[in-house]
């Protein structure tokens, strides 16, 4: 085998055929295509406040180690896992579930089996500390605000400290908050994870368990095997919430808690896919 060198190029002669090899290192991360990606929703990185949850370092301060060895984080003594709950065993929850989530699966059976899909397949926590707010401008408000919730693509993290002050109704209206705040996060997940999704309204109607049964079965068969190609093809996106987002979120919420009775679902669903929120197949 030949080595001839140029600069940071090496060409090797081996058995014949020629090989370019480019050792180009320092240049590949200028490139754009190869910044990092960041999968946290509604995270501001950096050092945190006393009495705040902790947040992952960014990459370009990397210390405290994602990965990087492994061990268990806690708060209050306790670890990170101790604070998950089951939204179902909520007494706000199971108002909103018989007074909304229910109703909905009647009239617009899509989008509650996406409820439903994020009420199971999310894991919900209430930790009493602060979090940490998100800017004004990012939200689309023009003052403060207490930030009761933050929402990752698999997590909620829910300030039990306000949360328990709120009457059972105004938690309820939290909770669907952050609901379809998870729909228009469903852009963003793994093809798996929508699969589930997309399939969570069959399991509405009683008669159709074994359909339901087979096709989620179909999801975990389909893409158990490219699991390690999932960040090209969903979850690992870059993640950008824009203000309409968040305009659209308080609106779909405000039409669901207040007029689950009347509201259009044709023309709820068409402005959905108008605002680029979430698209239903018909």
């Amino acid at each position: 085998m030949k080595i001839k060198r140029f600069g940071n190029i090496k060409i090797f002669l081996l058995q014949g055929h020629w090989t370019l090899l480019l050792v180009l290192f320092s240049a590949v991360f200028g490139f754009s295509g190869c910044q990092p990606k960041e999968t946290i929703i509604e995270k501001h990185y950096g050092p945190n406040p006393p009495e705040t949850l902790p947040v992952p370092p960014s990459s370009e301060n990397p210390s405290g180690g994602i990965d990087g060895g492994g061990g268990g984080n806690g708060f209050g003594g306790e670890s990170l896992e101790h604070w998950r709950v089951d939204l179902n065993t909520l007494p706000s929850y199971k108002l909103l579930r018989e007074k909304i989530i229910d109703r909905l699966a009647q009239r617009f059976p899509k989008l509650a089996g996406d409820i439903l899909h994020l009420t199971e397949r999310r894991r919900w926590y209430l930790i009493p500390t602060e979090l940490r707010n998100l800017p004004a401008s990012k939200i689309g408000v023009f003052f403060d605000t207490e930030q009761i919730a933050l929402q990752g693509l698999e997590e909620i993290w829910i300030n039990a400290l306000l949360f328990s002050k709120m009457p059972t109704d105004s938690q309820a209206l939290l909770i669907m908050h952050e609901l379809i705040m998870g729909v228009r996060l469903l852009e963003f997940v793994s093809l798996f994870d929508l699969c589930l999704a997309n399939i969570s309204h069959l399991k509405l109607q009683p008669e159709n368990e074994a359909a339901y049964s087979e096709q989620r079965h179909q999801c975990f068969k389909r893409y158990r095997d490219i699991s390690e190609i999932d960040d090209s093809i969903g979850l690992g996106k870059n993640i950008k919430l824009e203000e309409k987002d968040y305009f659209t979120i308080r609106f779909i919420t405000s039409v669901l808690m207040n007029d689950v009775e009347t509201f259009n679902v044709q023309e709820l669903s068409y402005e959905m896919s108008i605002r680029k929120f979430r698209k239903y197949s018909p």
